[in-house]
């Protein structure tokens, strides 16, 4: 088969877990013998074509400066986009269109091919400007559009108009005219993904009433990894993972401030340059002289320093959708301590292989570090109850399927 993935950002340009996801995606499938390309936003101007090391063929579409005013009006139509798109459909000619992600670009690169495509949801961009179902104006749980009302207020925080909350109703038709054209996206696919029971659920309770497909995540990991390193001394705690302010780092670095100088050791790993201002607030909240900002990992990094820790931490604030990172970690041999929220609880399960803690709650962390110091039992149990991590090559083989489905007719 030949498999156009359609992303709204990939590497070297960008490392989230979208973009992981899909490079290890297409990967895959190579070696299975199909064909991948992928076709995504860059910054700057111009179409740049490469082939990657792994043979992948990547289109990357420049049209201006990224800002978020520019990415929401993409959606409603690019003419440099949708041209560019035209053109790499035309050379590449795929038999499937797989949408990792549709943020910054045109929704009629969909409407306009009569290519058949499949959608993963990795967030709730589909159902949420935001993506996060999380308020731009104070950073909570988003309680609903509210007749789009609420999505308007969140455009204006997000414009940096926060102030003109007045406004949120004038904003309204817009946001909903974004919803229902990407409704007709969605209802027109073959089949729609989601990685995780929790995801598919918010998706229902937000009106996509098309069947959702799931399909959970799987991780490319060492099958030989060595077994874990850890030596006497301070409980080691570590984060890995985005410095952005939903991920709740606020929290974590407060509740360890709590703890006795000596115990503990935090470590977060994760870029420093993309939110400068949060980590700049993480710097000053940090009191313990055990925290360290260790920067970001390479693949190989990452299997070489996790297993030398004891725990890791997944404060989140938001709705993650499925997090890879509690894959890695579980892979180490690490319990995890994370917030109850999102699709969270259905991957830690409370004392068997981590903790689940309220998410805001600086105390609740507190009292959670500090059972991993006083009960000598507790860590143990917690590893002895990780269980086997699902590999990506099983997940790739459910994505295969459904692919083959999905070209023989059958949504």
């Amino acid at each position: 088969m030949k498999i156009l993935h359609l992303a709204h950002q990939y590497p070297p340009e960008f490392t989230g877990g979208t973009e992981f996801y899909t490079q290890q995606l297409c990967q895959q499938l190579r070696l299975l013998g199909h064909e991948t390309a992928v076709f995504y936003r860059r910054p700057g101007q111009g179409l740049a074509e490469r082939v990657d090391p792994d043979g992948t063929r990547v289109w990357g579409a420049g049209a201006g400066p990224m800002t978020p005013l520019r990415r929401f009006r993409a959606t409603f139509g690019q003419k440099s986009l949708l041209a560019d798109w035209q053109g790499a459909l035309a050379a590449y000619q795929p038999d499937l269109i797989h949408v990792q992600h549709l943020m910054g670009l045109p929704a009629e690169l969909l409407a306009a091919s009569s290519v058949p495509y499949l959608i993963t949801f990795h967030d709730y961009w589909w159902v949420c400007a935001n993506a996060q179902l999380l308020t731009n104006y104070d950073q909570t749980i988003c309680a609903g559009p509210d007749h789009f009302i609420n999505c308007g207020r969140c455009a204006l925080a997000r414009g940096g108009a926060g102030a003109l909350q007045l406004g949120a109703p004038l904003m309204a038709p817009l946001l909903a005219r974004r919803n229902r054209t990407l409704a007709t996206i969605l209802q027109n696919a073959a089949a729609r993904i989601a990685p995780t029971e929790f995801v598919r659920g918010r998706y229902q309770a937000l009106g996509v009433t098309a069947p959702i497909e799931l399909i959970r995540h799987g991780i490319d990991y060492p099958r030989d990894l060595p077994a874990a390193r850890r030596q006497p001394g301070p409980l080691q705690l570590v984060y890995l993972g985005s410095i952005a302010p939903q991920k709740g780092l606020h929290v974590a670095i407060a509740a360890v401030n709590e703890l006795p100088p000596d115990a503990v050791r935090f470590t977060l790993y994760g870029g420093l340059t993309d939110f400068p201002d949060y980590v700049a607030e993480l710097r000053r909240l940090a009191r313990h002289p055990g925290i360290e900002f260790a920067g970001r990992l390479t693949r190989q990094q990452v299997w070489e320093r996790l297993p030398q820790a004891d725990a890791a931490l997944l404060p989140t604030q938001w709705f993650e959708a499925s997090p890879l990172t509690i894959d890695e970690m579980f892979v180490a041999g690490l319990p995890v301590i994370g917030s109850h929220i999102g699709a969270l609880p259905d991957k830690i399960v409370p004392e068997v292989d981590g903790l689940l803690v309220a998410p805001a709650d600086v105390a609740a962390w507190v009292a959670a570090l500090r059972r991993l110091l006083d009960e000598p039992e507790l860590l143990p149990r917690l590893r002895a109850g990780i269980r086997p991590v699902r590999h990506i090559d099983d997940h790739v083989q459910e994505i295969v399927a459904l692919y083959e489905k999905v070209l023989a007719g059958g949504q």
